[in-house]
């Protein structure tokens, strides 16, 4: 996508005061120009600022270029060294009806791009690359970006002179950001393919519930399994210890540990399976998955419990023979670091208990424009195709929220269910 510029200007000191407190943001053009034994006080130098904002929230930024077009130049001898610098600046809450040569932001950091003038060809665009650390960082704070362009003389007399002047906003071809990104991902986490032996790798965690805590068989409770292995009846699993619990989990479930078992060898306690994600986003998202018996032969079936920041929004028990068993789907908001608990218990005895649970999680919010938020932009998109019929599979471009074939009423009512919502997510390494 190719952002637009937000702010740009030029800055000029002389050694009158009315220079130094002057604004030029309304020019067409920006001079770039520094001192020359000609006019030894004069600089001029350009900023140009972008916001981010319309790039989707937790989308990947892949490459930003920043491309300007070239009005004019001078400069002196072609073999002469007078050179455009551009560095990026440490204060973005500059506006270009505002900035004079005595408010300016300063640069930060080094050189980001650098060229002799006599390189440059007036009419033509240069395009710059520009570092994903800088760009990463922007869009992960305050969403904005700013420039400055400084202009380096090689004069060796008095009426030299090296300046290049750039199209501004104002003008035809002016600033141009364009941001090549991977949107984001609908899809958080997956219980089934993330699934892993290392604890706390992809935000899931390994454990179980023995109702040893102030708040038996809730978030307080949880413990981790220390032991991961290969099994002769099961895929790879966390479990305790093979010959004393039925405690485990491997990667579509679990098997969880009771009082009464099939043999005397096993020790009497009850234990739930639980597989834990820590929630690494905020907002509205959407938890689907299945749970059924995967072992039909004998027992009294499973209970499976989704908690949530030690509050129970779901639970379902299958019969011991049910390996259809039920699909769920819930509805929630969570912060980052929510606990959230996918928990197998006994439903008497423990014999034959070996589950399927899964869980995918996903974002829940009808962010129409991809930004993050369901606002008054979404709304207008959503007007914008009001009661027209949709083709399968399109869904009038994302208008159609409930895929009922058209953009109606029901659609316009779960844009107010969640509005105002917003997601956020960390940002990209």
């Amino acid at each position: 996508m190719t952002v637009s510029v937000n702010d740009f200007s030029r800055i000029i000191t002389v050694e009158r005061m009315a220079f130094i407190l002057s604004n030029y943001g309304a020019e067409p053009l920006f001079q770039c120009l520094n001192a020359t034994p000609m006019a030894p006080e004069v600089h001029h130098r350009g900023y140009v600022k972008f916001h981010l904002t319309t790039i989707p929230q937790c989308a990947t930024i892949t490459q930003a270029t920043l491309r300007l077009r070239v009005n004019s130049i001078a400069y002196n001898l072609p073999q002469m060294n007078d050179t455009f610098s551009m560095y990026e600046t440490g204060n973005d809450e500059w506006s270009e009806s505002t900035i004079t040569w005595s408010n300016q932001p300063e640069a930060e950091g080094g050189t980001l791009f650098s060229m002799r003038i006599a390189d440059l060809i007036a009419g033509e665009d240069i395009d710059t690359q520009l570092p994903l650390d800088v760009v990463n960082t922007a869009f992960s704070t305050d969403k904005a970006i700013s420039f400055v362009f400084t202009a380096f003389c090689d004069c060796d007399w008095d009426t030299d002179q090296a300046y290049v002047k750039f199209n501004a906003h104002e003008n035809i071809d002016g600033p141009r950001l364009i941001v090549y990104y991977i949107p984001p991902p609908t899809q958080i986490a997956d219980s089934v393919d993330e699934f892993s032996g290392t604890q706390g790798q992809d935000s899931w965690y390994y454990g179980y519930y023995d109702g040893n805590s102030a708040v038996p068989y809730s978030n307080l409770d949880f413990k981790e399994l220390a032991q991961y292995g290969p099994h002769p009846d099961t895929p790879p699993q966390w479990y305790i210890d093979h010959s004393l619990y039925w405690t485990s989990l491997w990667y579509e479930g679990g098997h969880p540990h009771g009082l009464n078992h099939d043999t005397d060898q096993y020790v009497s306690a009850e234990h739930w399976a639980v597989r834990r994600w820590v929630s690494e986003v905020t907002g509205p998202i959407r938890i689907t998955g299945n749970l059924a018996k995967i072992d039909e032969t004998c027992g009294d079936g499973v209970i499976g419990y989704i908690i949530i920041d030690g509050q129970e929004f779901w639970s379902h028990d299958v019969a011991y023979n049910d390996t259809v068993g039920v699909n769920y789907s819930i509805d929630v908001d969570l912060n980052v670091g929510s606990l959230v608990d996918f928990a197998i218990a006994p439903d008497g005895t423990d014999w034959c208990d070996g589950s399927r649970f899964t869980a995918l999680i996903t974002w829940n919010l009808p962010d129409i424009d991809g930004d993050g938020d369901v606002d008054w932009h979404d709304v207008g998109m959503l007007v914008d195709w009001w009661i027209t019929r949709c083709r399968m599979g399109e869904w009038c471009e994302g208008r159609d929220i409930n895929r009922s074939g058209e953009v109606d009423l029901l659609d316009f009512a779960i844009l107010a269910g969640a509005w105002r919502k917003t997601i956020w997510c960390p940002p990209s390494p």
